[in-house]
């Protein structure tokens, strides 16, 4: 395991963004808060907290395709925290939130798109289990090789397997993997 503190000197601060890779899949993490990734902060210092985050995520991203590249990786898996995209109007084209434009508009859509091997990315935030295909690019079509798999989060916490078989269509599957203690109401 790697952590981008360690390999990129320049994001010392940056800790919990990190890489592995698992039987030929490649899993990066990068550190983003919602609603907006911080980027509207009534103050100054937390709006510049949010730029310097968010380049190290653009870095830190760029990195990742770079390295499931050079490794040959069968699939790539990002995972955070935030949800990019907007709920505002459903009907439509899924919108980006501002404060992603960087680093999903920018580096993650496009390099999803050119990349050889598939790619999920995993986020909570708004936490209604769901798996989809919901971005396009900058021409309005989908980006077919990128999955989104939204997870569960409060009050029903309970973690996902996630299955990796790049020569399936799709690729991915998930299987809920359901907490006792949550489901149990006498606990």
């Amino acid at each position: 395991m790697q952590r981008q503190s360690d390999v990129m000197p320049a994001f010392a601060r940056y800790r919990e963004n990190l890489r592995w890779t698992h039987h030929g899949v490649l899993f990066a993490t990068f550190h983003t808060v919602g609603p907006d990734n911080g980027s509207r902060a009534g103050q100054a210092a937390l709006r510049d907290e949010f730029r310097a985050r968010d380049a190290a995520n653009v870095a830190w991203i760029r990195a990742a395709f770079a390295l499931a590249r050079e490794q040959r990786a069968h699939a790539l898996v990002l995972a955070t925290q935030a949800e990019a995209i907007r709920h505002a109007d459903l009907r439509r084209k899924p919108l980006i939130h501002d404060g992603f434009r960087a680093s999903h508009t920018s580096t993650l859509l496009p390099l999803a798109e050119g990349a050889p091997f598939p790619v999920l990315l995993i986020h909570g935030d708004h936490h209604h289990f769901k798996a989809d295909q919901p971005f396009e690019n900058a021409q309005g079509q989908r980006i077919v090789n990128l999955w989104r798999l939204e997870v569960f989060g409060d009050p029903q916490v309970h973690a996902v397997k996630v299955s990796v078989d790049a020569a399936r269509s799709p690729p991915f599957r998930y299987t809920p993997i359901w907490n006792a203690l949550a489901t149990d109401p006498r606990r």
